[in-house]
């Protein structure tokens, strides 16, 4: 899995990649970008499956989802931004994120977007399921 992060924070970045890692993301599909241009440049040469934008600065965020867009109509885009406010959000859907996340994010609110969007396959959902199966099962032999 290629995750594409990008912001112009390198703190911000540095602790998205911690939970990328904690998440069983490998290392070396873990990109990071510090702006617009870095991020267009990251997605075309690498090809993405997952990216979480976090520029401080909403149009650039906007600018950049719509530019991936017009490459890439299918890759998640988890936009995540400062404020709450309702007209941001609903322009960041309507350029095209798959979501819109309230910073500070949560490692669990991340790893739930990233199983949803990306297709990560987190070890709880992993007990989950074998919990489950294993309660079907026993409920038949009985």
């Amino acid at each position: 899995m290629n995750v594409l992060l990008v912001s112009e924070s390198f703190r911000r970045r540095a602790f998205y990649k911690r939970l990328l890692l904690q998440f069983g993301v490998e290392e070396y599909g873990i990109l990071q970008a510090d702006g617009v241009a870095d991020a267009l440049a990251a997605e075309n040469r690498e090809g993405v499956d997952f990216i979480l934008c976090a520029l401080n600065e909403g149009s650039a965020s906007l600018r950049l989802v719509r530019a991936i867009r017009a490459l890439d109509a299918t890759v998640p885009i988890v936009m995540v931004g400062e404020i709450s406010d309702r007209p941001a959000i609903v322009e960041a859907i309507r350029s095209g994120c798959s979501d819109y996340l309230m910073s500070p994010v949560s490692s669990d609110t991340l790893e739930e977007k990233l199983c949803k969007w990306g297709g990560l396959h987190s070890e709880s959902a992993a007990l989950d399921e074998a919990s489950a199966v294993s309660r079907f099962c026993a409920a038949a032999v009985h």
